[in-house]
C-alpha cells in the first residue's frame, strides 16, 4: 500500500473547487426562485403559460 502526502497546490486546488460549486448552487438557487418565481402564477396553467412566453416573444423582437 502506498501513502499518498497532500501538497499545498492539492489543498488550494480543492477550495477554489469548493468555492467554485458553492457559487454555481447559490447562481442556481437564485434563478430558480427570484428570476423565474414570478413567471408563475399558482393555478392558473394559462396566465403562466403567458407569463412564460411574453419575454420570449420581445427578446427574440430585439435581438433579430
Amino acid at each position: 500500500m502506498t501513502t499518498c502526502t497532500v501538497d499545498n497546490a492539492q489543498r488550494t486546488a480543492a477550495k477554489i473547487a469548493g468555492v467554485a460549486g458553492l457559487v454555481a448552487f447559490g447562481l442556481v438557487v437564485f434563478g430558480n426562485y427570484v428570476l423565474l418565481y414570478p413567471l408563475i402564477v399558482p393555478r392558473n396553467e394559462d396566465a403562466t403559460a403567458r407569463n412564460i412566453l411574453v419575454p420570449q416573444t420581445q427578446l427574440r423582437d430585439k435581438f433579430t
